[in-house]
């Protein structure tokens, strides 16, 4: 048996740099790029984030209008009623003072009216086209 050299051997180190001013303008150099390769990034996310946050203050606006004005209908329906008496006693008290100096009232105070049924779409409305032959067979009789 061979006798095995039992000593571990140095892995060569490279020679040490000398640092010139060019070596440090390069590094200044890839530090300057990596920094603002960075910062467009931050922005370009900024300005996603802002974009989001505007879209979603939107949503919220428009959902807070729907809900308010649902919410006023509803009151006003609910007053109207109550009012409509009320302003017609009014109305009937004022008449003959508005008579006696010369001013025209417009028409009596009456009950709010219902909204019309909404028209159906045209969609339904519309009829059934006749195919080509039979268009021609009825001109043509």
């Amino acid at each position: 048996m061979a006798a095995r050299k039992n000593t571990k051997t140095r892995t060569p180190r490279a020679e040490a740099l000398d640092l010139n001013p060019r070596h440090l303008w390069l590094a200044a150099l890839g530090a300057v790029v990596a920094a603002r390769r960075s910062a467009a990034g931050a922005i370009h996310e900024a300005g996603l984030r802002t974009r989001l946050a505007s879209a979603d203050a939107r949503d919220a606006v428009r959902k807070l209008n729907a809900e308010a004005r649902a919410g006023i209908e509803t009151l006003s329906d609910r007053v109207q009623p109550l009012l409509c008496p009320v302003g017609r006693t009014v109305q009937a008290g004022i008449a003959p003072i508005a008579q006696r100096v010369g001013i025209q009232l417009g028409p009596q105070h009456t009950a709010r009216r219902k909204a019309a049924p909404k028209a159906t779409p045209k969609a339904a409305r519309r009829t059934v086209r006749k195919s080509a032959p039979a268009r021609r067979s009825k001109r043509a009789g």
